[in-house]
């Protein structure tokens, strides 16, 4: 074992338990080849891939309709919009307040 490999298993057991399992993991990650993000930067294909696999896992509503991202996002956008109408006194114009 080299002077190198001592040391890493000599910090290694200086770690909590909860440090150690991060670790783990981040060398399982680098072991199977997948790219720590910290360090390569934003994968978009990576990501892509995760959004569709959640999208797939959506239901459709009542009408056989699954939400898309822009729907969403369009539901953050405007509940956001609500929250700073309401703070600036005005009425939820959607009707659909439950103030």
């Amino acid at each position: 074992m080299s002077t190198l490999e001592r040391e890493v298993i000599e910090k290694f057991r200086q770690l909590d338990e909860d440090a150690r399992k991060r670790v783990r993991a981040l060398i399982e990650r680098e072991v199977e080849g997948e790219p720590d993000v910290q360090t390569t930067g934003f994968d978009f294909d990576m990501w892509w891939a995760r959004v569709e696999a959640a999208r797939i896992t959506l239901r459709p509503d009542a009408s056989g309709r699954t939400l898309t991202a822009s729907d969403l996002v369009n539901e953050v956008r405007e509940e956001r919009d609500a929250d700073i109408l309401r703070s600036l006194g005005f009425r939820d114009s959607a009707g659909d307040s439950t103030d």
